[in-house]
Protein backbone atom coordinates (compact mmCIF):
# COMPACT_ATOMS: atom_id res chain seq x y z
CA UNK A 1 0.00 0.00 0.00
CA UNK A 2 1.63 3.36 -1.04
CA UNK A 3 1.95 5.30 2.31
CA UNK A 4 -0.25 8.92 2.80
CA UNK A 5 0.58 12.33 2.40
CA UNK A 6 1.62 13.10 5.81
CA UNK A 7 1.08 9.98 7.50
CA UNK A 8 4.02 7.95 6.08
CA UNK A 9 5.97 10.72 8.14
CA UNK A 10 4.73 10.52 11.64
CA UNK A 11 5.05 7.27 14.07
CA UNK A 12 3.52 4.17 12.74
CA UNK A 13 5.61 1.58 15.02
CA UNK A 14 1.98 0.04 16.93
CA UNK A 15 -0.36 2.13 14.79
CA UNK A 16 -3.77 0.06 14.30
CA UNK A 17 -6.00 2.74 12.74
CA UNK A 18 -5.14 6.03 11.11
CA UNK A 19 -6.75 8.07 8.33
CA UNK A 20 -5.69 11.74 7.36
CA UNK A 21 -8.38 13.94 5.21
CA UNK A 22 -5.30 15.74 3.01
CA UNK A 23 -4.55 11.78 1.42
CA UNK A 24 -6.87 11.85 -1.76
CA UNK A 25 -5.76 8.79 -2.79
CA UNK A 26 -5.29 6.54 0.43
CA UNK A 27 -7.51 7.34 2.78
CA UNK A 28 -10.25 10.71 2.15
CA UNK A 29 -11.48 10.14 -1.12
CA UNK A 30 -14.62 12.70 -1.02
CA UNK A 31 -18.03 13.15 0.04
CA UNK A 32 -20.72 10.45 -1.14
CA UNK A 33 -22.68 11.04 -3.58
CA UNK A 34 -23.26 10.54 -7.79
CA UNK A 35 -21.89 12.21 -10.91
CA UNK A 36 -24.24 12.97 -13.32
CA UNK A 37 -22.05 13.51 -16.42
CA UNK A 38 -20.87 10.96 -18.19
CA UNK A 39 -17.15 10.74 -19.83
CA UNK A 40 -16.51 13.98 -21.57
CA UNK A 41 -16.55 14.07 -25.10
CA UNK A 42 -14.28 16.41 -27.75
CA UNK A 43 -16.93 16.08 -30.56
CA UNK A 44 -17.24 20.00 -31.94
CA UNK A 45 -21.09 19.73 -32.42
CA UNK A 46 -22.63 22.43 -35.14
CA UNK A 47 -19.45 21.57 -37.15
CA UNK A 48 -21.38 21.57 -40.28
CA UNK A 49 -19.61 24.77 -42.18
CA UNK A 50 -16.22 24.83 -43.04
CA UNK A 51 -15.22 28.33 -41.74
CA UNK A 52 -15.01 25.96 -38.17
CA UNK A 53 -11.09 24.85 -38.61
CA UNK A 54 -10.94 21.66 -35.59
CA UNK A 55 -8.46 19.46 -34.09
CA UNK A 56 -10.41 16.93 -31.58
CA UNK A 57 -8.15 14.40 -28.85
CA UNK A 58 -6.95 13.34 -25.81
CA UNK A 59 -3.11 14.81 -24.25
CA UNK A 60 -1.08 14.50 -21.02
CA UNK A 61 -1.07 18.04 -19.46
CA UNK A 62 0.32 19.13 -16.26
CA UNK A 63 -2.19 20.53 -13.93
CA UNK A 64 -0.08 22.26 -11.08
CA UNK A 65 -2.35 21.62 -8.43
CA UNK A 66 -3.36 17.75 -9.54
CA UNK A 67 0.06 16.64 -11.32
CA UNK A 68 0.24 15.53 -14.57
CA UNK A 69 -2.84 14.07 -16.21
CA UNK A 70 -4.94 12.71 -19.54
CA UNK A 71 -6.99 15.39 -20.89
CA UNK A 72 -9.35 16.27 -23.85
CA UNK A 73 -8.59 18.64 -25.54
CA UNK A 74 -10.05 20.93 -28.93
CA UNK A 75 -7.92 23.43 -31.34
CA UNK A 76 -10.46 25.55 -32.85
CA UNK A 77 -10.61 28.75 -35.26
CA UNK A 78 -13.65 30.03 -36.24
CA UNK A 79 -13.03 32.25 -38.90
CA UNK A 80 -16.59 33.62 -40.22
CA UNK A 81 -18.06 36.10 -37.51
CA UNK A 82 -21.36 35.12 -38.05
CA UNK A 83 -20.86 31.73 -37.62
CA UNK A 84 -22.66 31.08 -34.36
CA UNK A 85 -21.86 28.12 -31.08
CA UNK A 86 -20.19 25.32 -31.98
CA UNK A 87 -20.08 23.11 -29.09
CA UNK A 88 -16.66 22.08 -27.95
CA UNK A 89 -17.54 19.30 -25.26
CA UNK A 90 -20.07 16.91 -24.27
CA UNK A 91 -20.21 16.10 -20.23
CA UNK A 92 -21.28 12.97 -20.92
CA UNK A 93 -24.02 11.04 -23.21
CA UNK A 94 -26.53 13.37 -25.53
CA UNK A 95 -28.96 13.13 -22.99
CA UNK A 96 -28.77 12.33 -19.64
CA UNK A 97 -31.39 11.18 -17.02
CA UNK A 98 -30.08 8.65 -14.60
CA UNK A 99 -30.10 10.85 -11.02
CA UNK A 100 -32.14 13.85 -12.53
CA UNK A 101 -34.84 15.06 -10.73
CA UNK A 102 -36.81 18.29 -10.70
CA UNK A 103 -36.85 21.02 -7.81
CA UNK A 104 -33.47 19.87 -7.23
CA UNK A 105 -30.42 21.94 -6.16
CA UNK A 106 -27.28 20.98 -8.45
CA UNK A 107 -23.37 21.85 -8.58
CA UNK A 108 -21.96 22.02 -11.73
CA UNK A 109 -18.33 21.56 -11.82
CA UNK A 110 -15.82 21.78 -14.71
CA UNK A 111 -11.42 21.79 -14.83
CA UNK A 112 -10.57 23.28 -17.92
CA UNK A 113 -7.92 25.40 -19.75
CA UNK A 114 -8.45 27.42 -22.78
CA UNK A 115 -4.84 29.23 -24.30
CA UNK A 116 -6.28 33.12 -25.02
CA UNK A 117 -7.61 32.64 -21.81
CA UNK A 118 -11.46 33.25 -23.52
CA UNK A 119 -14.50 32.16 -20.94
CA UNK A 120 -18.43 32.56 -21.86
CA UNK A 121 -20.61 31.76 -19.35
CA UNK A 122 -21.76 28.66 -21.72
CA UNK A 123 -18.70 26.89 -21.10
CA UNK A 124 -21.30 25.11 -18.21
CA UNK A 125 -23.91 24.84 -20.63
CA UNK A 126 -27.38 22.73 -19.88
CA UNK A 127 -30.21 22.18 -21.57
CA UNK A 128 -33.62 20.96 -19.28
CA UNK A 129 -36.39 18.51 -20.83
CA UNK A 130 -39.39 16.19 -19.42
CA UNK A 131 -38.73 13.50 -21.97
CA UNK A 132 -39.35 15.21 -24.96
CA UNK A 133 -40.42 18.36 -24.28
CA UNK A 134 -38.13 20.89 -24.19
CA UNK A 135 -38.43 23.20 -20.71
CA UNK A 136 -35.69 25.65 -20.45
CA UNK A 137 -31.48 26.46 -21.05
CA UNK A 138 -28.98 28.47 -19.65
CA UNK A 139 -25.31 28.51 -18.79
CA UNK A 140 -23.94 29.08 -15.80
CA UNK A 141 -20.00 29.45 -15.93
CA UNK A 142 -18.87 32.60 -14.15
CA UNK A 143 -15.09 34.08 -13.41
CA UNK A 144 -16.39 35.03 -9.92
CA UNK A 145 -16.32 31.01 -9.23
CA UNK A 146 -13.47 29.66 -10.22
CA UNK A 147 -10.01 28.24 -8.34
CA UNK A 148 -6.34 28.48 -9.84
CA UNK A 149 -5.00 25.38 -10.43
CA UNK A 150 -2.00 26.75 -11.68
CA UNK A 151 -0.75 26.98 -15.21
CA UNK A 152 -4.03 28.49 -16.78
CA UNK A 153 -6.02 25.93 -15.72
CA UNK A 154 -8.93 26.15 -13.28
CA UNK A 155 -12.01 24.48 -11.37
CA UNK A 156 -14.95 26.25 -12.18
CA UNK A 157 -18.49 26.03 -10.32
CA UNK A 158 -21.72 27.18 -9.30
CA UNK A 159 -25.25 26.18 -8.68
CA UNK A 160 -28.60 26.06 -9.81
CA UNK A 161 -31.97 24.16 -9.16
CA UNK A 162 -33.90 22.17 -11.94
CA UNK A 163 -37.35 22.85 -13.08
CA UNK A 164 -40.22 20.94 -11.17
CA UNK A 165 -40.60 18.90 -13.85
CA UNK A 166 -36.98 18.22 -15.37
CA UNK A 167 -35.76 14.69 -16.24
CA UNK A 168 -33.63 14.93 -18.54
CA UNK A 169 -30.64 17.07 -19.32
CA UNK A 170 -27.84 18.04 -22.00
CA UNK A 171 -24.61 18.90 -20.45
CA UNK A 172 -21.81 20.74 -22.75
CA UNK A 173 -19.59 23.36 -23.53
CA UNK A 174 -20.48 26.34 -26.54
CA UNK A 175 -17.90 28.38 -27.73
CA UNK A 176 -18.04 31.68 -29.21
CA UNK A 177 -14.48 33.38 -30.05
CA UNK A 178 -14.05 34.72 -33.83
CA UNK A 179 -11.01 34.93 -35.64
CA UNK A 180 -8.65 33.65 -32.77
CA UNK A 181 -6.85 30.52 -32.94
CA UNK A 182 -7.37 28.60 -29.34
CA UNK A 183 -6.79 25.43 -27.91
CA UNK A 184 -9.71 23.99 -24.96
CA UNK A 185 -8.93 21.52 -22.82
CA UNK A 186 -11.37 20.04 -20.43
CA UNK A 187 -9.92 17.65 -17.66
CA UNK A 188 -13.41 16.84 -15.72
CA UNK A 189 -16.83 17.73 -15.52
CA UNK A 190 -19.15 17.12 -12.37
CA UNK A 191 -22.35 17.86 -11.55
CA UNK A 192 -23.74 16.15 -8.19
CA UNK A 193 -27.10 16.95 -5.82
CA UNK A 194 -26.45 19.51 -3.52
CA UNK A 195 -24.60 22.31 -3.05
CA UNK A 196 -21.08 20.70 -2.07
CA UNK A 197 -17.81 21.70 -4.06
CA UNK A 198 -15.62 18.50 -4.56
CA UNK A 199 -11.83 19.58 -4.68
CA UNK A 200 -10.63 18.58 -8.09
CA UNK A 201 -9.12 14.94 -6.86
CA UNK A 202 -12.25 14.21 -5.54
CA UNK A 203 -14.15 14.79 -8.27
CA UNK A 204 -16.65 11.50 -8.58
CA UNK A 205 -15.98 9.53 -11.76
CA UNK A 206 -18.60 10.02 -14.48
CA UNK A 207 -21.84 7.97 -14.01
CA UNK A 208 -20.48 6.35 -11.22
CA UNK A 209 -21.86 6.63 -7.40
CA UNK A 210 -19.48 6.89 -4.79
CA UNK A 211 -21.29 5.20 -1.64
CA UNK A 212 -20.91 5.98 1.85
CA UNK A 213 -18.25 3.28 2.72
CA UNK A 214 -16.04 4.44 -0.18
CA UNK A 215 -15.52 8.17 1.04
CA UNK A 216 -13.18 7.55 3.96
CA UNK A 217 -10.77 4.76 3.68
CA UNK A 218 -8.23 4.02 6.87
CA UNK A 219 -4.89 3.73 5.96
CA UNK A 220 -4.28 1.05 8.54
CA UNK A 221 -7.26 -0.50 10.24
CA UNK A 222 -10.69 -1.57 8.26
CA UNK A 223 -10.94 -1.20 4.54
CA UNK A 224 -13.80 0.42 4.62
CA UNK A 225 -15.93 3.17 6.70
CA UNK A 226 -19.55 3.95 7.04
CA UNK A 227 -20.24 8.32 6.63
CA UNK A 228 -24.05 7.71 6.53
CA UNK A 229 -23.92 9.55 10.14
CA UNK A 230 -21.22 12.52 9.45
CA UNK A 231 -21.97 16.08 7.74
CA UNK A 232 -19.85 17.90 5.18
CA UNK A 233 -18.89 21.20 4.24
CA UNK A 234 -19.92 23.37 1.38
CA UNK A 235 -15.68 22.60 0.21
CA UNK A 236 -17.56 18.59 0.48
CA UNK A 237 -14.68 17.80 3.60
CA UNK A 238 -16.01 15.58 6.21
CA UNK A 239 -17.49 17.69 9.41
CA UNK A 240 -19.11 16.66 12.49
CA UNK A 241 -22.45 18.70 13.14
CA UNK A 242 -22.70 18.12 17.39
CA UNK A 243 -25.44 16.84 17.48
CA UNK A 244 -25.12 12.70 16.11
CA UNK A 245 -22.60 12.52 13.44
CA UNK A 246 -20.27 9.65 13.98
CA UNK A 247 -18.65 6.25 12.69
CA UNK A 248 -17.23 3.20 13.82
CA UNK A 249 -13.52 2.19 13.75
CA UNK A 250 -14.24 -1.31 14.16
CA UNK A 251 -11.47 -1.63 16.77
CA UNK A 252 -12.22 -3.06 19.78
CA UNK A 253 -9.30 -3.90 22.82
CA UNK A 254 -5.94 -2.70 21.75
CA UNK A 255 -4.30 -3.55 25.43
CA UNK A 256 -3.87 -1.75 28.20
CA UNK A 257 -1.35 0.63 26.43
CA UNK A 258 -3.08 2.94 23.64
CA UNK A 259 -2.64 6.04 22.35
CA UNK A 260 -5.33 8.29 21.07
CA UNK A 261 -4.35 11.09 18.39
CA UNK A 262 -6.17 13.69 16.54
CA UNK A 263 -5.63 17.13 14.55
CA UNK A 264 -8.54 18.55 15.78
CA UNK A 265 -10.59 21.71 14.60
CA UNK A 266 -13.76 22.83 17.42
CA UNK A 267 -16.77 24.28 16.55
CA UNK A 268 -17.65 23.92 19.75
CA UNK A 269 -18.57 26.03 23.26
CA UNK A 270 -18.57 24.71 26.98
CA UNK A 271 -20.57 21.65 26.49
CA UNK A 272 -18.92 18.42 26.14
CA UNK A 273 -17.68 17.64 22.18
CA UNK A 274 -15.71 14.16 21.92
CA UNK A 275 -13.41 13.94 19.60
CA UNK A 276 -13.78 9.51 19.86
CA UNK A 277 -15.04 7.36 22.74
CA UNK A 278 -16.57 3.83 22.43
CA UNK A 279 -20.56 3.10 23.41
CA UNK A 280 -18.88 2.58 27.20
CA UNK A 281 -16.37 4.31 29.19
CA UNK A 282 -13.52 4.45 28.87
CA UNK A 283 -13.55 7.91 26.36
CA UNK A 284 -10.31 8.99 24.95
CA UNK A 285 -10.11 12.75 24.68
CA UNK A 286 -12.79 15.38 24.80
CA UNK A 287 -13.48 18.67 25.18
CA UNK A 288 -15.09 20.50 28.27
CA UNK A 289 -15.30 24.18 28.20
CA UNK A 290 -12.37 24.63 26.04
CA UNK A 291 -10.18 22.13 27.84
CA UNK A 292 -8.98 18.12 27.10
CA UNK A 293 -10.49 15.53 29.63
CA UNK A 294 -9.43 12.35 29.39
CA UNK A 295 -11.85 9.75 31.62
CA UNK A 296 -10.81 6.44 32.16
CA UNK A 297 -11.91 3.43 34.32
CA UNK A 298 -9.54 1.80 36.37
CA UNK A 299 -10.15 -0.99 37.96
CA UNK A 300 -13.76 -0.33 37.27
CA UNK A 301 -13.57 3.06 38.87
CA UNK A 302 -14.05 6.29 36.75
CA UNK A 303 -10.69 8.38 36.76
CA UNK A 304 -10.97 11.82 34.83
CA UNK A 305 -7.75 13.88 34.35
CA UNK A 306 -8.69 17.56 32.87
CA UNK A 307 -6.25 19.97 31.44
CA UNK A 308 -6.06 23.95 33.33
CA UNK A 309 -4.00 25.83 31.63
CA UNK A 310 -3.24 25.04 27.82
CA UNK A 311 -6.92 25.31 26.25
CA UNK A 312 -8.12 24.23 22.39
CA UNK A 313 -9.34 27.37 20.45
CA UNK A 314 -12.40 27.29 18.73
CA UNK A 315 -11.81 27.47 15.35
CA UNK A 316 -8.42 27.09 15.28
CA UNK A 317 -5.94 23.71 14.50
CA UNK A 318 -4.71 21.68 17.64
CA UNK A 319 -2.62 18.31 17.13
CA UNK A 320 -4.51 16.18 20.51
CA UNK A 321 -2.71 13.03 22.04
CA UNK A 322 -4.53 10.95 24.58
CA UNK A 323 -1.94 8.45 25.96
CA UNK A 324 -2.38 5.59 28.71
CA UNK A 325 0.45 3.39 30.47
CA UNK A 326 0.43 0.10 32.46
CA UNK A 327 2.97 -0.51 34.17
CA UNK A 328 1.92 -4.04 35.99
CA UNK A 329 0.72 -1.70 39.04
CA UNK A 330 -0.32 1.53 38.08
CA UNK A 331 -1.62 3.23 34.53
CA UNK A 332 -0.27 6.79 33.61
CA UNK A 333 -2.94 8.98 31.61
CA UNK A 334 -1.45 11.73 30.04
CA UNK A 335 -2.82 14.52 27.28
CA UNK A 336 -0.40 16.57 24.72
CA UNK A 337 -1.81 19.39 22.97
CA UNK A 338 0.36 20.76 20.61
CA UNK A 339 3.70 18.70 20.81
CA UNK A 340 3.51 19.55 24.63
CA UNK A 341 2.26 17.62 27.51
CA UNK A 342 -0.73 19.34 29.14
CA UNK A 343 -1.73 16.83 32.47
CA UNK A 344 -1.39 13.94 33.20
CA UNK A 345 -2.39 11.72 36.60
CA UNK A 346 -1.18 8.39 37.82
CA UNK A 347 -4.02 5.37 39.39
CA UNK A 348 -3.66 2.65 41.57
CA UNK A 349 -4.85 -0.65 39.35
CA UNK A 350 -5.43 -2.03 35.42
CA UNK A 351 -7.66 -0.17 32.99
CA UNK A 352 -11.20 -2.04 32.30
CA UNK A 353 -12.29 -2.83 28.83
CA UNK A 354 -16.23 -2.99 28.46
CA UNK A 355 -16.05 -4.32 25.25
CA UNK A 356 -16.98 -1.23 23.47
CA UNK A 357 -15.60 -0.49 19.34
CA UNK A 358 -14.35 2.65 19.41
CA UNK A 359 -16.36 5.67 17.44
CA UNK A 360 -14.91 8.69 16.31
CA UNK A 361 -16.59 11.79 17.47
CA UNK A 362 -19.24 9.79 18.82
CA UNK A 363 -20.37 6.91 20.61
CA UNK A 364 -22.67 4.39 19.05
CA UNK A 365 -25.42 6.63 19.73
CA UNK A 366 -26.26 10.48 19.79
CA UNK A 367 -26.21 10.27 23.73
CA UNK A 368 -22.78 10.75 24.23
CA UNK A 369 -22.25 14.26 23.72
CA UNK A 370 -20.85 14.47 20.27
CA UNK A 371 -18.37 16.25 18.73
CA UNK A 372 -18.88 19.69 16.36
CA UNK A 373 -16.24 20.64 14.30
CA UNK A 374 -13.65 19.09 12.12
CA UNK A 375 -11.05 15.77 12.78
CA UNK A 376 -9.41 15.96 10.31
CA UNK A 377 -6.38 13.70 11.11
CA UNK A 378 -6.82 9.92 13.52
CA UNK A 379 -4.25 8.17 14.76
CA UNK A 380 -4.49 5.25 17.19
CA UNK A 381 -1.59 3.36 18.41
CA UNK A 382 -1.62 -0.22 20.75
CA UNK A 383 0.93 1.22 22.41
CA UNK A 384 1.90 4.21 24.19
CA UNK A 385 3.65 7.06 22.53
CA UNK A 386 7.12 8.56 24.05
CA UNK A 387 7.02 12.76 24.69
CA UNK A 388 9.73 12.20 21.32
CA UNK A 389 7.15 10.50 19.47
CA UNK A 390 4.28 13.21 20.12
CA UNK A 391 6.59 15.85 19.47
CA UNK A 392 7.71 14.16 16.36
CA UNK A 393 4.05 13.76 14.76
CA UNK A 394 3.53 17.28 16.42
CA UNK A 395 6.35 18.67 13.72
CA UNK A 396 5.01 17.14 10.43
CA UNK A 397 1.53 18.30 10.89
CA UNK A 398 2.57 21.99 12.45
CA UNK A 399 3.00 23.37 9.21
CA UNK A 400 0.50 22.02 6.82
CA UNK A 401 -2.55 22.68 9.71
CA UNK A 402 -0.85 26.18 10.62
CA UNK A 403 -0.48 24.36 14.81
CA UNK A 404 0.54 27.62 17.32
Amino acid sequence: MAVAQGYGKTVTSGSVFAYDVADTRNSYIGKPGYNITGTPVAWVGNNNTPDFQTTIGTTTANIPAIGTREVYFVDIWNTGASNCCPSLFRYGDWGISTGVTGNTLYTYSIIYKTNSEYTHPNFMYRYEYNGGSYITEVGVFDTAKRIDLGGGWYQAYNTFTTNASTNLLYLGMWYYQYNVYDTVYLYKASLTQGNHVFPPEQFILPSTTRSSSQGLLPIVGNSTLNLSNVSFDSNAQMTFDGTDDRFNTGIGNIGNNVSFAAVINSSGNATTYNMYMGQLLPYMGALTGNRIIFSDYINSIQQTINTSVDTIITGQNHYVVCTREYDGTNTTNKVYIDGKLSTSGTFSGAPTYYGDTIHIGDGQTSAWYPFYGKINVVQIYNRTLSVAEVQQNYNKYKSRFNLS
